[in-house]
């Protein structure tokens, strides 16, 4: 791929859908290769289509134009030769293109960006009504900082493209300058502005998590947990094992997952394991820890493998970022100022 400086900069970038309704999506990504229909499964366009795309001769893309044109004889003059110019020069995009063109997709809820391999000749496939060219390399679905390129993180300039009712079209403007963005894996000026901001925010939030009392700190986690979550069982102390209760609203097949939280302000780890290796519980679906400071214990602690996918830790890091992401900042400096 054309890169500036190690920035994928290249001259051209075109959306292409792989396949009437993208039926052939699949079969491209994984084989490496990319499509077009536009007749070109018809030996006779095909070669012609080689052939202007190795001499670059017009008269040959004109000769292509005239076969197109007489594939259309079903339809109005104007309604013909517009249909011509149209297939025709979407087959030249794709028969010229090197690596100066990047070509996006989209299948299984992700973004897939490649280019395509000038030494590799096109091949015919007539069964699929059109040709393929392989692709240099593979399709990507990861950014220059290997993030994945999910539908859902990706703005919607550029996720509409996917209705575009034709096979192929050129992206540009605005929606071209996001996506190299985001394909660098790069931030606009204001998202940083945003992240470092963020990033103060939540380093306050932190320090003001420790100066709550312990009674605070547990309701905190409570109102973080009610915004997901129901609540079932009160904050205190009745039980030895339970701080809270919550059921987790979504119910499936009539069952009801019941959900655990313990709260310590200060902790160890082995009060941790201490509290895992109660048989209490095992009478909830899932288990949270939270606790704001410790000695040795830390997020990434690795728990013991019969707990991995029951028991979470969450510490004062986290809980900081559930504050903002619940708007609770407001209740926190008014508890902690």
């Amino acid at each position: 791929m054309t890169r500036t400086n190690g920035r994928l900069d290249p001259a051209t970038i075109r959306y292409i859908k792989l396949g009437r309704a993208g039926g052939l999506e699949e079969r491209c990504i994984k084989e490496g290769i990319c499509y077009i229909g536009f007749g070109t499964g018809d030996s006779e366009i095909f070669d012609i289509a080689c052939q202007a795309s190795i001499s670059g001769a017009e008269a040959i893309w004109g000769a292509l134009w005239d076969e197109l044109y007489k594939r259309e004889s079903d339809r109005s003059e104007q309604q013909r030769k517009t249909a011509a110019s149209q297939a025709r020069n979407q087959i030249r995009s794709f028969y010229t293109a090197g690596e100066e063109t990047l070509w996006i997709t989209f299948f299984a809820g992700r973004l897939y960006y490649t280019t395509l391999d000038k030494q590799e000749k096109p091949q015919i496939s007539s069964s699929d009504r059109g040709s393929f060219r392989r692709v240099l390399g593979e399709w990507s679905c990861t950014d220059a900082n290997g993030k994945d390129l999910s539908i859902e993180s990706l703005s919607g300039q550029i996720t509409k493209t996917q209705l575009f009712r034709g096979t192929s079209c050129e992206i540009t403007d605005g929606p071209r300058e996001y996506l190299l963005r985001r394909l660098n894996g790069e931030q606009h000026d204001y998202i940083s502005a945003i992240e470092k901001s963020r990033c103060s925010l939540e380093t306050g939030i932190v320090d003001a998590i420790k100066a709550l009392t312990p009674q605070d700190f547990e309701l905190l986690t409570e109102l973080v947990f009610s915004r997901t979550y129901r609540r079932v069982g009160s904050t205190g102390k009745v039980q030895k094992f339970v701080d809270i209760v919550f059921e987790n609203p979504i119910v499936v097949n009539g069952g009801v997952e019941t959900i655990c939280v313990q709260v310590k302000s200060q902790t160890t780890i082995s009060k941790l394991l201490e509290y895992l290796a109660d048989p209490q519980r095992e009478t909830y679906g899932r288990f949270y820890y939270v606790f704001h400071t410790s000695a040795d214990l830390t997020e990434d602690f690795e728990l013991p493998l019969e707990y991995q996918d029951e028991v979470q830790i969450i510490g004062v890091q986290s809980l900081a970022t559930l504050v903002v992401e619940t708007g609770l900042i407001t209740w926190l400096t008014n508890k902690a100022g």
